[in-house]
């Protein structure tokens, strides 16, 4: 079964903003877009740059090292 780390509240994070929390040493970034809540990897899997760090537009994250963009929503590139 799978185990819960609770690593924000849900006060934390306002539409449209994303949050880098660290549980049992993973870096995962948080995000908020409306009344949706997501969670992925907080690095580019190309460069390893912070995405905490870039810029979120509705579901697209633009990473802060080459610009390359990930749709949190769906994972896709």
């Amino acid at each position: 079964m799978a185990k819960f780390i609770e690593v924000a509240k849900v006060e934390e994070l306002k539409s449209g903003t994303m949050k880098k929390v660290v549980a049992e040493g993973q870096e995962i970034l948080l995000a908020r877009v409306g009344d949706k809540y997501y969670a992925t990897h907080d690095r580019c899997p190309h460069m390893k740059g912070d995405l905490s760090q870039g810029k979120l537009e509705g579901t697209v994250i633009t990473c802060p090292v080459h610009s390359s963009q990930f749709d949190i929503s769906t994972g896709q590139v």
